[in-house]
């Protein structure tokens, strides 16, 4: 084969696969995203009870470490817009000490419903990159034994707080998009900020282009 020969098998595969690619535009989407999480907690007062019987007031210092799952549904109005609401479940974070022998415990746990809105760019229709930025109502359950502002009459709470998300993602199968997500959840009771890193799975609900072409 000669070097004309070769130019055009070349061009031929670069306009096939250019014009294969598939394109998710607007529509409705669902998904799921899991994780590891870590909060920024800094050393707070709870009053335990120690092994004669009386309450001592201690300096405990939450664990970094956590979990995380969020489902979210969501809608693109375009190729580069769109909004969603999800709803996140964090694991239990314990509080430890190390003053006192006791058998009583802190903990707090939270789970979060966002709404937020989706800014997005892809890159041939095949990689994207992505930002969201919104709300979140935060159901916070803390121990009765856990004391520092803010005051925290009863044992549950709910308020709000800032969130946003980083991420990439890869479209493949025509509709399913997988990605990888760095999420801030900020000034948060207890944690301070949440630093939670994901991978995800979405299924869009949309019709698949091939280039111009609609696909079968």
């Amino acid at each position: 084969m000669n070097c004309t020969g070769k130019k055009i098998v070349l061009c031929t595969l670069l306009f096939c696969w250019t014009n294969l690619t598939y394109a998710i535009g607007e529509g409705l989407y669902i998904g799921l995203m899991a994780g590891l999480a870590r909060n920024n907690g800094k050393p707070i007062q709870a009053s335990l009870v120690n092994d004669a019987g009386f309450t001592q007031s201690i300096s405990v210092t939450p664990n970094k470490q956590m979990g995380a799952v969020r489902p979210y549904l969501g809608y693109k109005f375009n190729n580069y817009a769109g909004a969603e609401i999800g709803g996140t479940y964090y694991t239990v974070v314990n509080f430890n000490q190390s003053q006192i022998n006791t058998n009583s415990t802190s903990k707090s746990g939270i789970a979060t419903v966002d709404f937020v809105l989706l800014g997005s760019f892809s890159f041939r229709d095949l990689f994207e990159v992505y930002g969201k930025a919104g709300a979140a109502v935060i159901y916070q359950g803390t121990s009765t034994t856990i004391s520092m502002p803010p005051p925290n009459k009863s044992k549950y709470e709910t308020y709000v707080k800032p969130t946003y998300t980083l991420g990439a993602g890869y479209t493949f199968n025509g509709n399913w998009v997988v990605d990888l997500s760095y999420t801030r959840l900020s000034n948060v009771h207890y944690f301070n900020n949440i630093d939670y890193y994901a991978i995800g799975f979405a299924y869009h609900f949309v019709n698949r282009y091939c280039g111009q072409f609609l696909c079968d």
